[in-house]
């Protein structure tokens, strides 16, 4: 019987945790004009994740682009994103942006 109030107690004070946890953390979703998400942050007392769909180029990357190549599009999208993860001193960021070109993959390579 003892057991049985224990563990109660044990999941009472774990659902309390997680509500006390869940107080602090806040979602922010912003949409473009077609209504999809464009920029989605999550933050919560320990750190958080933005991800930004705006428009990055290869010049944000801080790399040149292939003469003649087109960012890629996903219908009116462009394909790239900018990811920021952060969790006190963690910290990842990554961003992406996808090019095409009609050229052959040995060529841009090459480049």
């Amino acid at each position: 019987m003892t057991r049985k109030k224990f563990l109660g107690a044990a999941g009472w004070l774990a659902c309390l945790a997680a509500a006390a946890l869940m107080a602090g953390c806040r979602i922010h979703v912003d949409k473009d004009a077609n209504g999809e998400e464009k920029n989605v942050q999550v933050d919560t007392p320990f750190g958080g994740i933005h991800v930004n769909t705006d428009q990055t180029t290869a010049a944000d990357l801080g790399l040149p682009v292939y003469p003649g190549a087109q960012i890629a599009r996903d219908s009116d999208r462009d394909k790239s994103a900018d990811v920021h993860m952060g969790f006190g001193e963690w910290q990842l960021r990554v961003k992406v942006v996808n090019y095409t070109t009609a050229d052959s993959q040995d060529k841009v390579v090459a480049f």
